[in-house]
């Protein structure tokens, strides 16, 4: 079950990052820049190759407009894999 989380992290993050990055109108390098980490590192969250660790994601949500409403959308992905995996939410 662990996984299904991990999984749904990943992808709400990376999902995030390409939202605010093309509505910044930012380049992969400046995203990099504004999250504290290599180009590299940023383009393989992009690529789904790797999550974002607690820094980045804290970075992250203090780019964006309603970091509130993306957490509880967030909870509610959660919420709903934790229910597929047959566990009691």
């Amino acid at each position: 079950m662990r996984n299904e989380m991990e999984a749904v992290l990943k992808e709400a993050f990376k999902e995030l990052a390409l939202k605010t990055r093309y509505e910044r109108g930012l380049t992969q390098n400046k995203m990099s820049r504004a999250l504290v980490m290599s180009e590299r590192s940023y383009e393989d969250i992009e690529r789904g190759k790797t999550g974002c660790g607690a820094l980045t994601v804290v970075l992250l949500l203090m780019e964006i407009d309603d970091p509130i409403l993306f957490l509880d959308g967030l909870k509610k992905k959660l919420e709903k894999a934790y229910e597929m995996a047959g566990a009691p939410v």
